[in-house]
């Protein structure tokens, strides 16, 4: 607005000086003089100079002189009364007071006097000139009030939509914190509650790109993200001091994750966003202190969850795991882990032994060396088969059955099962137990050939177990018909 003004009070000064020096240029001798070219400088100098500076008062009250001067010693050039309206409006577009409608009242009757008007004349042009600006300035003074007034007006009207865009947008965030917080209570583990707090976060403040940080030897490490992190110089690592630290800017708000009064982790969200006005214009807003507040109340949720989980874990594996051993026990074997392996062998078509072991002679150890001896013995039993069958890499699976005895499901054809069956039956003879050698019998009995179910397995695996014990001990026995 105010360069297009300069230009048009420019542009009107140029072509009335073009204009007057064009008059100019026809009164008096033909060709150029030497006047003439002394004139066209002026009106040239006038036009430039004015264009120029001429938006201040103080140099308005010179332009003024300027053009009265000017008008003095041209009277035959009428047109140069018409640059008076350039100083004049900008004195009034200035907010003038009264003194400057009496500096132009006062210059303007001097004026009439050099060139001789009378007195009436003189008093009747100040008269003019003071009562013109006054009235002029009055209009300018409420023309300035309504643009005021309007302005302020615009200014508090885009206020209010961005406010009501940041309260309409907290409204969506607590909802969403609501709805995120009831999925919480669906998710079982640790990774699918670390994924969720990326996509709820995510989806919380429209965020560009949210990073999570687990503290492990003193280091936040970056573990898992989401979104486009290119914008961000996001780091990998975080030091003890800023991963502890709350810290919230324009473009990221990092928030501390605390596990049981104790560091666990981090996570920073970048580029806060937000739908703005009717056509849902996507704006960049600056993280603040009620952004924080909402992420704390979810990560604190989620940590709940996480207590819950590991609880819920640690009473799961109290129900399904066998103390002592820290093998399934029995009713695992019986359930989950019986059932996984039929899956499997439906699935994948392989086919699987039942196996059943046997401490040879276990109530001596108990009579001879006590029941903690028995528990060692028990342990390494339990330790070295479950490693021996971890080097096949076949997905095998062994758990404590109930006193000395163990329950395998192997995994592979009968020669194959019958050969992890005598690694696990050697291995244990081997072992270096301080107080004596610890051997144990094996039955094994396969699915399909021998049985459909595990009561009917488990039975026949008993019965190859049981000629195993009746036929010397420490051997492998691969059920046949007739063993029962």
């Amino acid at each position: 607005m105010e360069r297009g003004y300069l230009f048009l009070t420019s542009g009107y000064r140029v072509i009335l000086a073009l204009v007057s020096i064009s008059i100019l240029w026809s009164i008096g001798p033909q060709g150029i003089t030497e006047k003439k070219m002394i004139m066209a400088a002026i009106f040239g100098g006038y036009a430039l100079v004015f264009s120029i500076f001429g938006n201040k008062r103080v140099i308005s009250y010179l332009e003024w002189l300027v053009v009265l001067v000017l008008a003095y010693y041209t009277p035959a050039l009428l047109i140069v009364y018409f640059l008076l309206l350039m100083p004049f409006l900008q004195i009034i577009s200035l907010k003038a007071k009264f003194y400057d409608f009496l500096y132009l009242a006062a210059t303007i009757s001097i004026f009439e006097a050099l060139i001789d008007k009378s007195v009436l004349e003189i008093v009747a042009m100040g008269c003019a000139v003071y009562v013109a600006g006054y009235v002029l300035n009055l209009n300018f003074s409420k023309i300035s009030v309504l643009e005021k007034m309007l302005k302020e007006e615009k200014q508090e009207n885009e206020g209010l939509l961005i406010e009501n865009s940041v309260k309409t947008n907290q409204i969506e965030v607590v909802s969403k914190l609501f709805i995120h917080k009831q999925h919480l209570d669906d998710i079982n583990n640790v990774d699918t509650l670390v994924e969720q707090m990326l996509v709820s976060s995510m989806d919380y403040f429209n965020a560009y790109y949210v990073t999570i940080y687990y503290y492990k030897d003193g280091i936040f490490h970056q573990i898992s993200d989401k979104g486009d992190k290119r914008k961000y110089d996001v780091p990998v690592n975080l030091s003890l001091e800023k991963g502890k630290e709350v810290y919230y800017d324009s473009k990221v708000m990092r928030v501390p994750i605390t596990y049981e009064k104790k560091p666990w982790g981090a996570i920073s969200v970048y580029g806060k966003r937000s739908r703005l006005g009717e056509d849902g214009q996507i704006v960049f807003f600056p993280f603040e202190e009620s952004d924080f507040e909402i992420l704390s109340i979810y990560v604190d949720s989620v940590m709940s969850r996480l207590k819950e989980i590991r609880r819920n874990d640690k009473l799961k594996r109290a129900a399904l795991y066998d103390r002592l051993t820290t093998l399934p026990n029995r009713a695992y074997i019986e359930g989950d882990l019986y059932h996984e392996k039929l899956m499997q062998m439906k699935k994948e078509n392989k086919p699987f032994a039942v196996l059943l072991l046997d401490i040879d002679h276990f109530k001596s150890f108990n009579d001879t060396y006590g029941h903690s001896i028995g528990d060692e013995v028990l342990r390494v039993v339990a330790r070295v088969a479950n490693e021996t069958l971890n080097e096949f890499g076949e997905n095998d699976a062994i758990g404590r059955w109930g006193g000395e005895e163990f329950m395998a499901f192997l995994v592979g054809t009968p020669e194959q099962c019958a050969k992890k069956a005598e690694a696990v039956r050697h291995e244990i003879e081997k072992f270096p137990f301080k107080y004596r050698n610890v051997t144990v019998s094996i039955g094994l009995a396969f699915m399909g050939k021998d049985g459909s179910n595990l009561e009917d397995i488990s039975k026949k695996a008993d019965a190859a177990l049981y000629y195993s014990k009746e036929n010397g001990r420490n051997r492998v026995t691969v059920y046949k018909r007739g063993m029962e």
